[in-house]
């Protein structure tokens, strides 16, 4: 074997272990305890009726930290599948009350919402999200979820003018824009704790 084809092939074989290992590490494993809560917690925002999540509920799986933010992201859109049509409320809460850099990329994934979901309302409670925990850093992704926005009005509205404002579109709308205004100006309380009833 010529020496540079060995180097290559190490090299290959290093990059593909990094690779398992970066999937590996997306989602790590929760101890007991912490599977507990998140199993509590899920089975309420997944349940088909009208059981949601408690404040309580959201405070003990936001206290597992980042290492529960790829079990958020991947359950983003799951609760409006059922019959209850459920939003991601409860699960923009615990991002927000985990409130790290890694659990603000979890929001900004609401605000982009390219799932199906009560994309109005996930993402008005995504920009107060961040506009809560003071996370500026964010505002390029919540201008791009406005933009995205007007672009879903114009299509629903289908040349009626007065559908935006029967539907609180408009309204919708305009506390998007408020919460970039208040993101921007840095307004916010730039704490993750209790978000949203502090």
């Amino acid at each position: 074997m010529k020496p540079g084809k060995g180097i290559r092939a190490a090299a290959m074989l290093c990059a593909v272990g990094l690779l398992l290992q970066s999937c590996t590490a997306r989602k790590s494993a929760l101890a007991p305890e912490e599977q507990q809560a998140w199993d509590n917690f899920i089975a309420k925002q997944l349940d088909q009726g009208m059981v949601q999540p408690t404040s309580q509920d959201a405070d003990a799986v936001a206290a597992i930290g980042d290492k529960i933010v790829p079990y958020v992201e991947e359950n983003l859109g799951k609760a409006y599948r059922g019959p209850g049509g459920k939003g991601d409320y409860w699960l923009v809460v615990v991002l927000a009350r985990i409130g790290t850099p890694r659990a603000v990329e979890g929001i900004e994934k609401v605000l982009k919402h390219d799932y199906d979901g009560k994309i109005q309302l996930d993402r008005e409670v995504a920009a107060s999200a961040l506009v809560w925990l003071g996370a500026k850093e964010a505002a390029p992704a919540l201008r791009e979820a406005i933009a995205d926005q007007e672009r879903l009005i114009r299509e629903r509205s289908e040349g009626d003018p007065t559908k935006a404002a029967r539907f609180g579109w408009d309204e919708g709308l305009a506390n998007l824009k408020t919460s970039l205004q208040q993101l921007e100006q840095g307004i916010g309380v730039r704490s993750a704790r209790n978000f949203p009833f502090g």
